[in-house]
């Protein structure tokens, strides 16, 4: 017991059990650039076998705003899968970049921070006089509706 706790104050917490040394496939995947690499194949590896089992379900959901949205939110949960499981293996920790502690705010800061960058960058554009409004409604239905002359609830389709 003396002993252990002498080896745990020469190594300061690192672990008694040592893990055997990498071969040479694992020395070169640790490398940064094959590290990238593997993270974008993987990636786009999910999202191809996503567009393509996604089609499999547009015949029975249609063309319309479900299929697209399923195809989004599962296309969003593979990409997540994936890079959580190449997280683990190439790094061999978890990804806690991803966890849900904080996702909200952080998402609702992101939208902010956004919407802020692109009115900037159209107030700019609007300054410089290269972004004028010339019309937003062209047609005589349209003008008709935001007249308030139209008997329809929304703008003409």
């Amino acid at each position: 017991m003396l002993a252990a706790q002498g080896a745990r104050l020469l190594y300061e917490g690192a672990p008694l059990t040592t893990r055997p040394r990498p071969g040479l496939a694992g020395r070169v995947a640790h490398l940064w650039p094959i590290r990238i690499a593997l993270y974008a194949g993987s990636i786009a590896g999910a999202v191809m076998l996503v567009n393509r089992g996604t089609r499999l379900l547009a015949g029975a959901l249609g063309d319309g705003w479900p299929a697209v949205s399923v195809r989004v939110v599962v296309l969003i949960l593979a990409v997540h899968l994936v890079y959580r499981g190449v997280t683990r293996l190439l790094e061999d920790r978890t990804a806690t970049e991803l966890s849900s502690r904080g996702a909200v705010r952080e998402a609702v800061a992101g939208a902010v921070v956004g919407a802020v960058c692109l009115s900037f960058t159209v107030a700019i554009l609007f300054v410089l006089g290269y972004y004028r409004v010339e019309s937003v409604m062209e047609d005589e239905r349209a003008a008709a509706w935001s007249a308030g002359q139209s008997s329809r609830w929304g703008p003409p389709t």
